[in-house]
């Protein structure tokens, strides 16, 4: 079984409960569809977010700190950078329709022909490597990953959290990520008296880059990523005052601008959305298998997982599947709503098992 498994629902799990996941669009059969919606388009409540981000206990590569499901692939947090996999939705609609019967050779013959995917790394030039991450609203139950025979790449225990930080990224400047109205969004948090001109971002392994009505156009090959045009406002007496600011895109290198300038003596909030425009649906191929009761009325849930593992390059790569998966099983709590009905998940794999 392949190395790369992360956290999934059952078709169990959504029948029973009705829950959510790869942001505002219902799993677990990912759609083709583009989503031609704004940012604001889809309004969700705190208790409708989907978006986790899970701490790295030694299941992915050391430079990885946290980890998280986004539309048709994942992001992994690191010390500098945010690091994106992406999956070709269409491909991946058409490998395993969840809600059509298919034939067996059929199935065989797109499982060979393997699965496009896109990495690109998103740098924060210049910031420190030793920043300090950390996570916050943690979210109910937790994670163990215990995949292939090296006991040293399993992980226990991994929490997961609504909100990850990073503490002096530069000097006097933090960045946030979270989830927003159903969009994957970051802050970057600029203290009195720091210049903003120090943040720049670098993109690498992308296909293309280009700035279009103020947004971000990220092309890669297997779709199209946006990032909106930034807000950024100040508090001055209680009251928000909103800053005029734009992307700057200078040699592959971001930046932001204030025209009309900003109060320096207060604090900057940079707030960028960034939006998957071409990708919906489910982020991983799962199938729920089984589902049964204990006598406290908890239910365990138990199938097969296929996910995005981590990238070992940029760019255009392509994976094959081969029939191989890991096993999954997880239990809820009936008596709770919504996704802290989760207690726990184990994934159960590896390429030797």
């Amino acid at each position: 079984m392949r190395l790369t498994t992360i956290l999934f629902y059952f078709t169990a799990y959504w029948s029973f409960l009705g829950l959510f996941t790869g942001g505002p669009v219902s799993a677990p059969a990912p759609r083709v569809n583009p989503v031609s919606a704004s940012p604001m388009a889809v309004l969700a409540s705190e208790d409708e977010r989907s978006l986790e981000f899970v701490e790295n206990r030694g299941q992915w590569p050391q430079q990885v700190r946290f980890a998280a499901q986004i539309p048709s692939g994942k992001m992994f947090l690191e010390a500098t950078g945010f690091r994106y996999v992406l999956r070709d939705p269409a491909q991946l609609a058409q490998r395993h329709p969840h809600d059509q019967p298919e034939n067996t050779s059929t199935s065989k013959a797109k499982t060979a022909a393997g699965l496009q995917n896109h990495a690109y790394f998103v740098s924060f030039i210049g910031a420190r490597p030793n920043a300090f991450t950390q996570g916050h609203q943690v979210t109910s139950g937790v994670r163990n990953y215990y995949l292939g025979n090296d006991p040293q790449k399993w992980g226990s225990g991994a929490k997961a959290f609504r909100k990850v930080t990073y503490q002096d990224l530069y000097p006097g400047v933090d960045v946030a990520l979270y989830e927003k109205v159903g969009q994957l969004k970051y802050d970057v948090l600029v203290a009195p008296g720091v210049s903003p001109d120090q943040v720049k971002l670098a993109y690498k392994g992308v296909s293309g880059l280009s700035l279009q009505s103020g947004n971000l156009k990220i092309e890669t090959s297997v779709g199209t990523v946006t990032e909106h045009r930034p807000v950024a406002f100040q508090y001055q007496n209680g009251q928000k005052q909103m800053v005029a600011c734009q992307y700057v895109l200078t040699d592959g290198v971001l930046s932001f601008s204030f025209p009309q300038g900003y109060n320096a003596a207060l604090p900057l909030v940079i707030d960028p959305v960034i939006e998957f425009s071409t990708f919906s649906g489910s982020t991983a191929d799962n199938w729920g298998y089984t589902a049964t009761f204990d006598s406290e009325g908890n239910m365990y849930s138990g199938g097969i997982v296929d996910d995005v593992g981590y990238p070992v390059s940029l760019g255009a790569f392509m994976t094959s599947f081969n029939g191989n998966w890991d096993i999954a099983l997880i239990k809820y709590n009936t008596k709770v709503k919504g996704p802290a009905s989760r207690l726990y998940a184990t994934y159960l794999g590896g390429q030797e098992t």
